[in-house]
């Protein structure tokens, strides 16, 4: 966040999201349990730069007015995640 400034903030989001992606990648293809540990350092890196930067992202782009709501929907769709992502998890893992 704090050299963020410099850069183009949606740029930034789109390389944390290619991270978390290639951790995933790296995770299916993990031959060892070292692999797996490295795979989800990349992806515990990215995803707390990733909200971090989705938030202020959607406060940039949104209309003055509105940032609230803005900050309120990226909020929202985290804690969705939350609560359904594990039980989805669950449900194709069996």
């Amino acid at each position: 966040m704090l050299f963020s400034g410099l850069i183009d903030r949606r740029r930034i989001v789109l390389w944390l999201s290619l991270i978390l992606l290639a951790g995933c990648l790296i995770a299916i293809m993990a031959p060892t349990f070292a692999v797996i540990l490295l795979s989800q350092a990349l992806v515990g890196i990215s995803l707390g730069a990733f909200w971090a930067m989705g938030f202020s992202v959607a406060v940039e782009l949104g209309a003055k007015e509105k940032t609230h709501k803005a900050a309120a929907a990226v909020f929202a769709r985290v804690r969705a995640a939350m609560i359904l992502g594990v039980p989805m998890g669950s449900l194709v893992a069996e």
